[in-house]
């Protein structure tokens, strides 16, 4: 799997430049910031906090086509985590009541890879779309008073789609808002990470 995204990095950065001299485009580097809000099934019990702040950084390629512009994006993103924590009661070896007080968090970040499309309404306002995969590394612990914490992380290839809309202020620069979708699959085969962010970029 290490070899396939290395070779796929290297299409993309060897092949993309030549087809800039050959088509009319422009590169572009973005950073989002915003909102996620986890969905794991399997907690419960406790207090549990889905949201956290979350943020990616991506850079690409971007063709025109009249009203449309298409191209590839490769970038990082970190979606926060989900924590929960709480407490629960036992009797110990002599038949004393105890309380332990727990928490656990689960965590997302990893690289990104796929394409994007943008419809641009005159020069200024635009509708976009994105999908790709995901690498992502998704981190669980477990901590707990009285006993030993426990940390376990996953790696796995997963897919991303987002759509969003904004305004273009110049040909080099542009602000706007969005939603993605990363799945997370794995062991949390149905667990996935809504996103809500705003948008900054710059072409050139």
């Amino acid at each position: 799997m290490k070899s396939i995204k290395l070779a796929a990095a290297a299409v993309v950065f060897t092949v993309v430049p030549v087809l800039a001299e050959a088509q009319d485009g422009q590169f572009f580097v973005n950073g989002s910031a915003g909102q996620s809000n986890y969905s794991v099934s399997g907690w419960s019990g406790g207090h549990r906090d889905n949201t956290d702040t979350q943020g990616a950084l991506r850079f690409g390629y971007l063709w025109h086509a009249g009203a449309l512009d298409y191209g590839v994006e490769t970038g990082y993103a970190n979606l926060g985590e989900v924590t929960a924590h709480g407490s629960y009661s036992y009797l110990d070896v002599s038949g004393s009541p105890s309380q332990v007080n727990y928490r656990q968090s689960l965590s997302t970040k990893g690289w990104l890879l796929g394409g994007n499309l943008k419809y641009n309404f005159g020069s200024s306002w635009y509708l976009s779309a994105r999908g790709g995969w995901f690498r992502a590394k998704t981190t669980g612990t477990v901590d707990s008073t009285g006993f030993s914490g426990a940390r376990y992380s996953q790696t796995d290839t997963r897919g991303y789609v987002g759509v969003g809309a904004g305004y273009n202020f110049s040909k080099s620069w542009s602000l706007g808002v969005g939603y993605d979708y990363y799945d997370l699959g794995g062991r949390y085969s149905d667990a996935h990470v809504n996103t809500y962010s705003a948008t900054a970029e710059f072409r050139f």
